[in-house]
């Protein structure tokens, strides 16, 4: 349980690292031609707030469950804890796309 915990925790910010820094290259190279009213324009967007925030709530969730995970395994919240984990990460791809 907390491998596959772990793991989605790392896949999570890996897929936030890489995306968001592929993203704001462009911006970033846009709002030094255009000015900084792109950037502001960008960042106010609801779709952007609310991707980075189900992105920062799946791993904020993952990390608190392992902090809160015990060595005992066959509690049944633990698998309960797993499987909302797997569907925050089906949420936050869902959300990518």
């Amino acid at each position: 349980m907390r491998t596959l915990l772990l793991t989605i925790a790392v896949a999570i910010i890996g897929v936030v690292g890489v995306v968001f820094t592929i993203i704001m290259v462009p911006l970033f190279i846009a709002a030094s031609q255009f000015g900084p009213r792109l950037l502001r324009t960008f960042l106010r967007n609801t779709g952007t707030q609310l991707t980075l925030g189900t992105f920062n709530a799946t791993f904020m969730y993952c990390m608190s469950v392992l902090l809160q995970l015990s060595g005992d395994a066959k509690h049944p919240l633990t698998h309960i804890s797993v499987n909302v984990a797997l569907l925050l990460v089906l949420a936050s791809f869902g959300v990518i796309i």
